[in-house]
């Protein structure tokens, strides 16, 4: 009697139990998933962010990594990234744990550019890292040994493991609150446009449950930053990043990671941009093509941020700057100022040019006039001297006693200086 106690407790119970989840579990499971964190309203209306709630299941889009701890004792990562892999499914061989968790192509056939000092060169090929595990898996080992009388139930338990993910796109994480996924604050910006136009980022604060293994675009704002010529430059610099260690990232540096990296970058950026006149920064130092000048300042930017993070599990592909210009509304006018006077030097230089010609004409006029010239250069004066008079002015011609040739004359260099001078007479 006995015996068939403990058989009932520890063979046939838990196949009905497990038999049970797989009829169950589908219609609970959003209801008991991992949630990490509620956005609610404050009593003026303010969004604002409060932690969530563990859960039994968890969901995973493409290009996520979640990292399962019981306690807060590191147990896994589990990832959804088709076509990569962790280091340790490519080589059992690794020991250390921080190495284990690297993500890796899958197989050579994945080579990027980009990804080429993340891959080895064995020729070897390993499956894509899959979030749950295979029911085959681990049957070869010796820890199974064992466990061969619970056989039935590890196979009907990864059975519903699979089931829950391929069908439904749950994947059970443990009991809360002992094994839960980890989650940690985060702080992060979202591009936009203002009202008049312009480009803007706005703050973000909430909690996350995952590490983005997949290439993701990292913005963030820089008010002031110092430059050379002591005028403040207002950046927008944008991060483009992808995390190679997710277990480096969660525990060899702060728990709210993107606000270290965005320190480390604001630092960094802050000393590339006090060595550099603001016009060399904002694109407008006409001493060299706009494009060159910032991949310049890219480059060094990208290198010095580089060493900064390279035990962080972190890996920066490019730096940019979508928004550039200068945070003192009066230093604009002193930015633009050589364009203007250039500017107004060209028109001085047309005018001048004009100028010329309409005295030219004048003077071959007169020369041509006989004794009519010493008439005509009276009244070219006189045009002259009230053209700064406007178009009120008035100008009599002639004195009365003049022949009409001499009138026809004076016409005519009238009507040159009309096509050459301002057209105020």
């Amino acid at each position: 009697m006995i015996v068939l106690e403990i058989l009932v407790v520890l063979y046939i119970l838990p196949l009905l139990v497990i038999l049970t989840l797989f009829g169950v579990a589908p219609f609970v499971a959003k209801t008991l998933s991992n949630i990490p964190f509620y956005e609610v309203r404050d009593k003026d209306g303010n969004p604002k962010v409060i932690p969530g709630h563990a859960g039994f299941f968890t969901t995973l889009q493409p290009g996520q990594v979640k990292i399962i701890e019981r306690g807060e004792r590191f147990v896994k990562c589990i990832m959804r990234w088709p076509g990569y892999t962790f280091a340790y499914i490519k080589d059992p061989k690794i020991k250390k744990e921080e190495d284990k968790w690297a993500v890796k192509p899958s197989t050579n056939t994945q080579k990027k550019e980009e990804d080429k000092s993340e891959v080895d060169d064995t020729g070897d090929k390993a499956r894509d890292a899959y979030p749950v595990p295979k029911v085959s898996e681990g049957m070869k080992s010796w820890w199974l040994i064992p466990k061969i009388p619970f056989l039935p139930q590890i196979i009907l338990w990864r059975l519903w493991k699979q089931y829950m993910y391929r069908f439904f796109g749950y994947v059970f994480t443990g009991i809360p609150p002992f094994q839960t996924v980890r989650t940690y604050p985060i702080e992060y910006f979202e591009e936009g446009t203002s009202s008049d136009g312009q480009y803007v980022l706005k703050r973000r604060s909430n909690r996350s449950d995952h590490y983005r293994v997949a290439v993701f675009y990292y913005p963030f704002p820089m008010d002031s930053a110092d430059t050379a010529n002591m005028i403040p430059a207002e950046l927008a610099v944008g991060l483009t990043t992808q995390t190679v260690n997710p277990y480096s990232l969660a525990y060899k540096t702060d728990k709210a990671w993107a606000s270290r990296y965005v320190s480390i970058a604001r630092s960094v950026v802050n000393d590339q941009t006090r060595v550099r006149a603001i016009e060399e920064i904002v694109g407008s130092s006409g001493s060299k093509d706009v494009k060159e000048e910032l991949s310049e300042i890219y480059k060094d930017i990208k290198e010095s941020i580089e060493k900064e993070i390279k035990d962080f599990g972190l890996k920066l592909l490019s730096v940019n700057t979508p928004s550039r210009k200068t945070a003192d509304p009066a230093a604009i006018k002193q930015l633009g100022a050589p364009g203007f006077a250039a500017a107004a030097g060209k028109a001085r230089v047309i005018e001048a040019e004009k100028e010329a010609e309409a005295l030219a004409l004048v003077a071959a006029a007169i020369n041509n006039a006989g004794a009519s010239g010493d008439l005509a250069a009276q009244i070219e004066g006189r045009i002259r001297t009230v053209s700064s008079a406007g178009d009120r002015a008035i100008v009599s011609i002639g004195d009365g006693g003049a022949k009409n040739e001499t009138d026809r004359m004076l016409k005519a260099i009238l009507a040159e200086l009309r096509k050459g001078g301002d057209g105020n007479a």
